[in-house]
């Protein structure tokens, strides 16, 4: 009788030890997805101020250029009016 407690006994621990590894399992899935999900919303965020970088390079550009053009005309505003004076 007390082979059959044992054998009971030990089928009860094994059922345990398996429902603990399947929570474990479970757990460890949920782990990894959350990992990804955590992955995937930092690439995501990192592609926004990825974005927001290029349109304030875009923004300084276009502001150097407009400079550039003022810069030109009153250059050459300059030069006719010293050539003008010149003569």
């Amino acid at each position: 009788m007390s082979q059959v407690a044992v054998g009971g006994s030990q089928k009860g621990l094994s059922q345990t030890k398996e429902a603990l590894l399947k929570s474990y399992q479970k757990r460890l899935k949920d782990d990894i997805r959350s990992m990804v999900d955590n992955y995937v919303e930092i690439i995501k965020l990192g592609k926004v101020y990825l974005c927001i970088i290029i349109i304030i390079i875009i923004i300084i550009i276009i502001i150097i250029i407009i400079i550039i053009n003022v810069l030109i005309k009153v250059t050459l505003s300059c030069i006719k009016h010293y050539r003008g004076t010149e003569q």
